[in-house]
């Protein structure tokens, strides 16, 4: 008989943001007579674990025949590229009109303590010229309310050749966005007491059963 405990989950809440910011610019992502672009950046966690929920993105519009606009999560990045890939994160491909969207993790995705994540946002199908615009800001600063401990990257690194090879940029510029959290799903005490004594009893029974059918 398997054990079955009731399970407490909370309900998601923003975590860190700066789309509060003074916006400046748009960051384009996807291919451009220049070169086909794609940009990361970071947030780091404070001194508790989470259950990744996603990260909204204040987008400034896109091409009417954009598309194929991706959004992933991972833990570490460099000129050779992103490293350590979290989780993939599901949502529109191609943000039109200008507003905020919301992306998600396609499986459950845990952040650790004190850990630096990387956004890396392409869209390497969108047609010449076509691309995604996320807004950007030359603040360092977050937006009041964040979490304690958590902060966003002051560097972004970006690409000019659709993901090859990456530079750390020198702009100061910073996307907009936000990350959601959960709390770890937690046990009861109640519902796990319970589950357990249930367990036992249901063993307790099985052992009984058995040993009556051996006096038969």
């Amino acid at each position: 008989m398997p054990l079955l405990v009731a399970v407490r989950l909370s309900a998601q809440v923003t975590a860190i943001s700066n789309t509060g910011q003074t916006y400046v610019t748009a960051l384009a992502t996807g291919k451009l007579t220049s070169g086909e672009g794609a940009h990361a950046f970071s947030f780091t966690t404070g001194a508790t674990d989470w259950t990744f929920s996603g990260i909204t993105l204040s987008i400034n519009g896109s091409g009417p025949s954009s598309q194929g606009f991706s959004v992933s999560l991972y833990s570490g990045m460099g000129v050779s590229g992103p490293t350590g890939l979290e989780t993939a994160l599901s949502g529109n491909t191609a943000p039109r009109p200008a507003g905020a969207y919301s992306y998600t993790p396609v499986a459950q995705t845990g952040l650790l303590a004190n850990t630096t994540y990387w956004v890396v946002t392409m869209a390497p199908t969108s047609p010449l010229n076509q691309p995604i615009a996320v807004n950007a800001t030359s603040s360092t600063a977050e937006d009041a309310g964040g979490f304690a401990g958590w902060s966003i990257g002051d560097q972004r690194f970006y690409s000019t050749n659709g993901g090859i090879s990456w530079t750390a940029a020198s702009s100061g510029l910073v996307p907009q966005f936000s990350v959601q959290v959960a709390a770890i799903p937690e046990i009861p005490t109640g519902a796990l007491v319970a589950g357990l004594a249930a367990f036992a009893v249901s063993g307790w029974r099985r052992v009984s059963k058995h040993r009556s059918r051996a006096r038969v």
